[in-house]
């Protein structure tokens, strides 16, 4: 029936550091998230996704990134019906875990070519000074 696909609940993926929100039928971006000494890199693939429907939040140690992804097309246009729909389509949130040895604002922050990319610098301690007397 149709009351059901009005009232589905969201489900969450748990992914280590990563909780995603999402609706079965709806557009879900793949992440790829790189660490080392220097940096914390996350790549979102987000083709489709305008960069005006992109925003980023930080809560705590976690950052939070929404946005949606319009379909092309519209279900029914005069007599012409959608047959068949493969790609998914929708609003997204992801929320990520960012260790506390990188700082709390993102340092580069980019979509291009349907990839986002936010990177954060580590944090680093002020450099031994010497005492003067």
């Amino acid at each position: 029936p149709d009351h059901k696909k009005r009232f589905r609940c969201p489900r969450m993926a748990l992914n280590g550091s990563t909780v995603v929100l999402e609706r079965p039928d709806s557009f879900k971006p793949h992440m790829d998230v790189f660490k080392d000494n220097k940096s914390f890199k996350i790549i979102l693939d987000a083709p489709g996704v305008k960069e005006d429907s992109i925003t980023l939040k930080r809560q705590g140690h976690t950052t939070v990134i929404k946005g949606k992804r319009e379909a092309p097309f519209q279900r029914k246009t005069g007599n012409q019906v959608l047959e068949k729909q493969e790609r998914l389509y929708g609003d997204f949130s992801v929320s990520i875990d960012v260790p506390s040895t990188y700082l709390k604002r993102w340092s580069h922050c980019k979509i291009a070519h349907g990839v986002l990319e936010v990177e954060f610098l580590a944090d680093c301690d002020e450099a031994e000074l010497p005492v003067e007397g």
